[in-house]
């Protein structure tokens, strides 16, 4: 990959804060990187603390090269990166500053977890990703770093300019950024991400390609950045990480005509697959992944890859028999195997034996006009067991009685009786985590 780069070395690799980072910058700073790095050699184990920046991504490429074990770290809270830290048994904390690197020796104890000398001793780069820890405590995953990026060096050049909206320690952003500087592409990174500045650096820098969520893309729309801010350099909008509601889906082809919007579909524990959209209007995708295998057991998608991780560090592996990643993911199946992600099997409503997913309530409530956004949950009930709960963002030009009335309505006229909320909260707005998905109990670690 670094032979790569230098081969266009005025291209362009990075823009960050208004400056431009070029793809012979980007060599010099790993060779810089991999020197600082010797003087640690006899450690395997590295966290890398802070979001992207362009020092951070040449130290994460020189790692890899000195075929280290990568702990990206984004959060800032102390307890966390503690945790973490130890889970991964981090032996040096290095910090990419402006000015230079910074090593924290945090642990001269030899590696005690079996997958993490595995590595060490097989002499390949590792990577561990934390889970977001919603249900428990945040899963260590092991993958071996060069099994996951597999055949990401073969990309042929591309000329494209991307933003990375997905963050550092998120498998997403992380396949967003290999694959762009694979590619020899321009990536743009983002000091905020909420839609006003992201809107302003792909006007700025003429963005083509965003990869986002479903989420983002309703608040980019509800800010209505899109009158504000030219975005018509935007040729590809992939999405994933959550269901994207099919009222959505069509505000947003409205929006960015000239846009091809594709579905993406990945787990922390099994990477990131090449999918392909029915169409742009369509929310049936179709995983076209030669290192990637599916089958649908019980209505839930199972994966085996070639990229899916070593195992958990802090948990028993849930690989089955064959190596067959159950991955929480409810799905329908069509005939000429595609596949329409419906929910997370950990999000469903059980009202009184009866089954209920969010996201089909949430397609209903999201039609009625007016409605902004919507998140539909589970609250305890002492007969049925629960009930449907509804939280609705409103226009602000909406009634509330009124607005509550018409989703009622809407919600008797499409959906069986047990799936009508029983309770409806008008909103200012929905909460969303740092990710930008719906925070609901029972979030998992799809991606």
């Amino acid at each position: 990959m670094v032979e790569r780069f230098a081969a266009i070395p005025a291209v362009p690799a990075f823009v960050y804060k208004n400056r431009s980072y070029e793809y012979a910058w980007l060599v010099q700073q790993i060779v810089s990187a991999r020197a600082a790095i010797s003087a640690h050699n006899a450690s395997s184990v590295f966290s890398i603390h802070g979001d992207y920046s362009p020092h951070a991504i040449g130290l994460f490429i020189a790692l890899a090269l000195e075929r280290k074990t990568i702990v990206p770290i984004t959060t800032n809270v102390e307890n966390e990166v503690r945790s973490r830290r130890a889970a991964a048994e981090v032996q040096v904390a290095v910090t990419a500053l402006e000015t230079g690197l910074s090593f924290e020796r945090i642990s001269e104890r030899p590696l005690e977890h079996p997958l993490l000398q595995f590595l060490a001793q097989r002499g390949h780069a590792g990577l561990v990703l934390f889970s977001s820890g919603s249900t428990g405590a945040p899963k260590a995953i092991v993958h071996d770093l060069e099994t996951l990026i597999g055949g990401s060096s073969d990309r042929r050049t591309r000329r494209l300019t991307f933003v990375v909206f997905l963050m550092f320690d998120h498998i997403g952003g992380l396949n967003t950024l290999l694959n762009s500087l694979a590619m020899g592409a321009t990536l743009v990174i983002p000091e905020r991400r909420d839609p006003e500045s992201v809107a302003a650096l792909i006007a700025a820098h003429k963005v083509q390609v965003l990869p986002t969520s479903p989420s983002f893309l309703n608040l980019l729309l509800l800010a209505r950045c899109h009158e504000r801010y030219d975005l018509s350099s935007l040729k590809l909008i992939t999405y994933g990480t959550e269901p994207m509601p099919q009222s959505l889906l069509r505000k947003l082809r409205e929006t960015f005509r000239s846009a091809r919007f594709l579905q993406t579909y990945g787990t922390s524990e099994t990477g990131i697959a090449t999918t392909a959209s029915l169409s742009s209007e369509s929310l049936f995708l179709k995983i076209d992944d030669p290192g990637t295998e599916w089958k649908v057991v019980d209505g839930e998608l199972w994966i085996r890859s070639r990229s899916q991780m070593l195992g958990y560090l802090n948990e028993a592996s849930p690989l089955a028999e064959g190596g067959w990643y159950p991955t929480g993911d409810l799905v329908e199946e069509s005939r000429d195997g595609y596949l329409k992600i419906v929910g997370r099997l950990k999000e469903i409503i059980n009202v009184g034996g009866q089954k209920v997913l969010p996201a089909e309530v949430e397609n209903v409530i999201m039609d009625v006009p007016g409605v902004q956004d919507a998140l539909v949950r589970g609250e305890p009930n002492p007969i049925t067991g629960q009930i449907v709960v509804a939280d609705v963002a409103a226009d602000p030009s909406a009634a509330g009685d009124a607005l509550v009335r018409s989703i009622r309505l809407a919600c008797r006229d499409r959906l069986e009786k047990f799936k009508w909320p029983v309770k409806i909260h008008i909103r200012e707005s929905i909460g969303y985590g740092s990710r930008f998905k719906k925070v609901r109990l029972g979030e998992g670690t799809s991606s």
